[in-house]
């Protein structure tokens, strides 16, 4: 779509693209987050770690499996 001026404003398209188009771009931010965390020096936190803490946190018991 254009303006009175002939400027681009704005862009029609199949739903079904558009889906496809925000999932490519949620994946490709996961992998940029994914290489950012492995070039970081940062330890990782066991999995029961995180569990403890969000029981000890929240008061629950959290419903999780390995």
């Amino acid at each position: 779509m254009v303006d009175r001026e002939g400027r681009q404003t704005a862009v029609q398209m199949d739903l079904t693209a558009w889906n496809a188009l925000q999932q490519l771009l949620e994946d490709l931010e996961d992998m940029a987050d994914i290489v950012q965390a492995h070039q970081e020096d940062d330890e990782t936190v066991p999995w029961e770690d995180v569990v403890a803490e969000y029981e000890t946190t929240h008061g629950l018991t959290a419903d999780v499996q390995n």
